[in-house]
């Protein structure tokens, strides 16, 4: 089973199984650093991500934090013998003309796979 541990949805590509809301929130609170960080607040959210995951079931994690945090979450991960997932994605610009002249110019990404090392 794979578990998304990022702060965004995952996308039917990405395969990730579907998080409850707490499992969202509780993700999201650990992801948000709001002050700068020691290594003992970095190695608490890793821990308790891991956990989250390990207790979730999961065999892979969709990892994709700021690699601060990243260098304590993936030996975290491992300890508890599950395989974190870099995800690989191709940016699209799309612009759209409208009808005043000026034109709304979006990015789409899309997931072509996943890292893992």
């Amino acid at each position: 089973m794979r578990i998304n541990l990022t702060q965004h949805d995952s996308t039917t590509e990405q395969g990730c199984a579907p998080r409850s809301k707490e499992q969202t929130q509780r993700i999201k609170e650990l992801l948000t650093i709001a002050e700068l960080p020691d290594e003992r607040d970095l190695t608490r959210r890793a821990v308790a991500l891991a956990e989250l995951a390990r207790t979730a079931g999961a065999t892979e994690a969709m990892v994709g934090s700021v690699n601060y945090l990243t260098l304590f979450l993936d030996p975290a991960l491992r300890q508890r013998r599950i395989q974190p997932l870099y995800a690989f994605s191709q940016r699209e610009s799309v612009e759209i003309a409208q009808e005043d002249g000026s034109v709304i110019k979006k990015s789409v990404f899309r997931h072509l796979g996943f890292i893992k090392f």
